[in-house]
């Protein structure tokens, strides 16, 4: 089977050793490889890391650790990776999601029966329906119809339930160095875009700890103005319609966090932005939607940046 296990570190320390243990187990089943790259951590990330290898020796051979000189952010970090990936199949694993046993070897049959370049299942989050995911039956996969304007609208298909062909995950790369919070968007974007076939299953395929304030995605001021930015980096490559379509999706976005959560108030020009993007996109020419979506993204850049974490209790 062989898959490259990918996995980002940043200052996980609270959740690497159980995230290693989960990839260990499906590199057991699966085969491959397993790559961490330390985005230079400054707490016990790495050590807790080592141990957990230390804790599975015969596997340590398929293991290693790439300690990088610079914090370059997770957008770096995962071009690295994905560089240095030897395997026909691809999981880019975030450091703080759990992988159900046996989702590994499930989806990548199901890839090869449907021909896929990419697969991916739900997340759930920890001690919510997490109960009886080793007996999953992994029977059905569905393929994602016009791929691309789903992710668009849904953002779905995160890393960490995903398996990639590896030899399509390349054309995707590298990753604007911007993408510090939202690698998942610009991938499937990309993947997409390119007419990738996608397909998912029903099943919970990882769990995401419950407490998040230590997760990068905790900004959603920050991951809306990056998944902006990202489109701007791409709009040469989508079609007009499609890019239409997401000028107005991300300004309608914009306009509600603004209204809702917003820090700054929106001006006369502020809001006459927005207005274009969501109601003058739909007959634009490439140029005005492109505009429009850089001034979106400036107006959530400039807010000052709400995290929203859970209770831990």
């Amino acid at each position: 089977m062989s898959i490259s296990y990918l996995i980002t570190l940043y200052n996980k320390e609270a959740f690497i050793g159980p995230v290693m243990d989960a990839v260990l187990a499906e590199h057991a089943e699966t085969g491959g490889e397993v790559i961490v790259y330390d985005d230079v951590s400054t707490d016990r990330s790495v050590k807790i890391a080592q141990q957990s290898i230390a804790a599975h020796p015969g596997q340590a051979s398929a293991v290693q650790i790439v300690r990088g000189t610079v914090n370059g952010g997770l957008g770096f970090a995962t071009n690295e990776l994905v560089k240095r990936a030897a395997f026909p199949y691809t999981h880019l694993v975030d450091a703080d999601d759990i992988l159900v046993p046996g989702s590994n070897a499930a989806m990548l049959r199901l890839m090869k029966e449907n021909n896929l370049g990419h697969i991916f299942g739900n997340m759930a989050d920890a001690g919510v329906n997490d109960h009886g995911l080793e007996s999953q039956r992994y029977e059905q996969c569905f393929i994602l119809h016009n791929a691309l304007r789903v992710i668009l609208r849904h953002t779905v298909a995160g890393p960490s339930p995903s398996i990639y062909v590896t030899e399509e995950l390349r054309k995707c790369f590298p990753l604007p160095p911007w993408v510090r919070y939202t690698q998942d968007f610009p991938i499937g974007m990309r993947m997409a875009n390119r007419g990738v076939r996608i397909g998912y299953v029903k099943e919970t395929v990882a769990i995401r700890p419950r407490y998040t304030g230590d997760n990068l995605s905790t900004s959603l001021a920050a991951m809306f103005a990056e998944m902006t930015r990202d489109v701007v980096h791409d709009a040469d490559s989508l079609k007009l319609a499609d890019l239409r379509y997401v000028t107005r999706r991300h300004a309608r976005r914009a306009a509600k966090y603004l209204r809702r959560r917003g820090q700054n108030p929106l001006n006369f020009r502020d809001r006459l932005d927005l207005w274009r993007g969501q109601n003058l996109s739909l007959i634009a020419p490439r140029q005005a939607c492109v505009e429009w979506l850089g001034r979106t993204a400036a107006l959530l850049e400039r807010e000052r940046y709400v995290v929203v974490t859970e209770p831990t209790a």
